[in-house]
């Protein structure tokens, strides 16, 4: 398509934006539609109108939006508040049943493994390996439990337990 016909296509939602902007119009659904269309037409004119002013004035346009939406946020401190006594509960209470689902396996898994270590006393030591429980339950018996986590790093720490559990 030739440049000509590109902005007598789309010079009216063009003209629609910069109307938006002048007039100080604050209808998020329209402003987001329309910043979505010139970023369409700002990507299209990239390609094939890579050195041309219509790519220049749409990327002003694109800029100016970007711009105004990421600036127009202030932080508030009662957004917060409201996230965690508002959005949050009522995510939770939308996914509950989703989320009772997967409580449900979890804790059935665990009842499993509770089970099979009671049955099995070599299970733990296939699952976690031999010289891991070894150590552990010798640092039980010297009163300190997470002794094996001391002298070690978070990388030292989480790659043997990610490579175990990759195994396993």
């Amino acid at each position: 398509m030739k440049e000509n016909e590109f902005v007598r296509q789309n010079n009216q939602k063009w003209s629609e934006l910069e109307t938006s902007i002048e007039t100080g119009e604050r209808n998020p659904k329209k402003i987001s539609r329309l910043f979505i269309q010139i970023t369409d037409d700002l990507s299209y004119a990239r390609t094939f109108y890579p050195n041309r002013s219509v790519r220049e004035y749409l990327n002003g346009l694109s800029r100016y939006l970007n711009n105004d939406l990421a600036h127009k946020e202030k932080f508030s401190f009662s957004r917060v508040i409201d996230f965690f006594v508002t959005v949050l509960p009522a995510a939770m209470h939308a996914s509950r049943k989703s989320m009772r689902l997967s409580f449900l396996v979890f804790a059935a898994c665990m009842l499993l493994g509770m089970l099979t270590s009671l049955t099995d006393k070599d299970f733990a030591k296939e699952i976690l390996g031999w010289s891991y429980v070894e150590v552990t339950e010798a640092n039980i018996k010297k009163g300190k439990p997470m002794a094996i986590y001391e002298s070690s790093t978070e990388l030292k720490t989480f790659l043997p337990i990610l490579f175990n559990n990759l195994r396993v």
